[in-house]
Parts: C-alpha cells; structure tokens; sequence
C-alpha cells in the first residue's frame, strides 16, 4: 500500500514537472512570460472542461473581503516603500523597551503586591 502512495506522488510530481516544462514556465524569459500570461487568462472552463464546470457554483467574495484585501494590498505597498523608516522604529522601540524595563517590572511588582494586599 506504501508503494501505492509513493507511486501516486511521484507520478502527480512528474506529470506537473512534465506540463509546466511542456507550458515553457522552464524556459528563457520570453516563454515565461507567455506562460504566465496563458495562466493568468485560464477559466475554470479550461481547467476542467464545460461539462464539470456547469455543475459547480459561481465563487464570488463578499464585498466585505475586497475591502479587506485592498487594504492589505495598500498596507503591503507601504511597508515595502518605507521598510527602512519601518525598521528604524522597531529598533527603537525594542530598546527603548529593553531601557525601561527594570522601572517596567518594578511597576508591575508594585500592582501585584497591592492586588494581594487587598486580598489578605
């Protein structure tokens, strides 16, 4: 049954090895970018033929997701325009932490010690 398994495995790995050389994705520059473009224009039509496609459901996200990813997709450009201004506070904001921690911890002490004065 192992043998099976691994059978099946190799074959998936060899059969999309074999389509995407096939498709050109392993080749110069210019038979990249015409596969990338042929993926980008795939339908699910073409995946799976119109006889299966006509019996699954239309997948559409709710407007509320979009919203949400255009976020993210802004958030993402931002981060990566200004990564350095980015980093700079991080640094500073760890040691800054690390700098005040002795009165951080002394703070809490503080409050722990109080809570379990009232308690007693």
């Amino acid at each position: 049954m192992a043998l099976v398994g691994l059978g099946a495995r190799l074959g998936v790995c060899g059969g999309t090895v074999y389509i995407l050389n096939d498709q050109g994705v392993f080749g110069n520059v210019k038979q990249g970018e015409a596969a990338y473009t042929k993926a980008c224009a795939l339908t699910l039509t073409d995946l799976v033929g119109p006889e299966v496609a006509e019996y699954l459901p239309v997948v559409e996200l709710p407007k509320e997701i979009e919203s949400g990813l255009s976020t993210v997709s802004t958030t993402t450009k931002d981060v990566t325009k200004n990564f350095g201004n980015y980093w700079n506070c991080g640094v500073n904001a760890t040691f800054s932490g690390i700098n005040t921690l002795p009165d951080t911890i002394q703070h809490y002490s503080n409050m722990a010690i109080q809570e379990i004065k009232k308690d007693i």
